[in-house]
């Protein structure tokens, strides 16, 4: 519970910010100006995020080598939030691009995912950061073929699970304690609205990546542990 409140941590104010966001965004009346300082918010929590997912996954792979959680810098600190920027600044180009030809995204998809997992190393510098990620998601190509359906599938089971809940949970109050609340009197208005389909959205990714999360810290250490014998140590 404690490594999952640190993805939470990050993960639960970025979608809260993303909820407002889309929801300023839907006012006709929004200016300029307040839909720029909004934006630059909404990347501000982006970063923040993504920090705190790489916090995350580097408690991951302490856990696997039986590590104790360590004190980090002043330095080091720079460095996670120096990596995770250039990472989330180029990830929303490159991702879209790499989908669109269909044959990278595996690797794109791993590289990303393993930036998470090794930007909190405290020997490497932001340049070897990158080389090394890039390295390690081209270890076992068809294993990140096979492992994208198979989040996507699951993903999708837990997304259908919550909208199933996040759509029934205002009647059932409204049938428990009889409590009669604007969601439940709006009815089928309530399934159909936008903002019902970014809740159920933001909150299946926060239910959801950390798991996917893991399991891309999983290969990554199996890749690195290829070369250094991590696995065996730490067995």
């Amino acid at each position: 519970l404690s490594t999952l409140v640190l993805h939470w941590a990050g993960s639960v104010p970025f979608a809260l910010a993303l909820l407002v966001f889309w929801k300023q965004a839907e006012n006709p009346r929004l200016s300029d100006a307040r839909c720029a300082l909004d934006a630059l918010a909404l990347t501000v929590a982006l970063i923040w995020m993504n920090c705190w997912r790489a916090v995350f996954a580097e408690r991951v792979r302490r856990q696997l080598n039986g590590d104790l959680v360590r004190r980090r810098t002043r330095g080091e600190l720079f460095r996670l939030i120096v990596v995770q920027s250039l990472a989330c600044g180029t990830k929303l180009v490159v991702l879209p691009f790499s989908a669109l030809i269909v044959f990278p995204l595996p690797v794109v998809i791993a590289f990303y995912r393993n930036l998470g997992a090794l930007a909190d190393r405290q020997e490497m510098h932001p340049r070897a950061t990158f080389a090394r990620a890039r390295q390690l998601a081209r270890v076992q190509p068809e294993g990140s073929w096979l492992t994208i359906p198979l989040l996507l599938f699951l993903g999708l089971v837990v997304c259908l699970n919550m909208a199933a809940v996040i759509g029934a949970a205002p009647q059932l109050i409204r049938i428990l304690t009889g409590y009669e609340s604007t969601f439940s009197r709006s009815g089928v208005y309530f399934l159909t609205n936008p903002m019902f389909m970014m809740l159920v959205f933001c909150s299946t990714w926060i239910l959801f990546d950390p798991f996917a999360q893991t399991v891309y810290c999983l290969r990554c250490y199996q890749a690195e542990a290829r070369e250094t014998g991590e696995d065996v140590r730490a067995g």
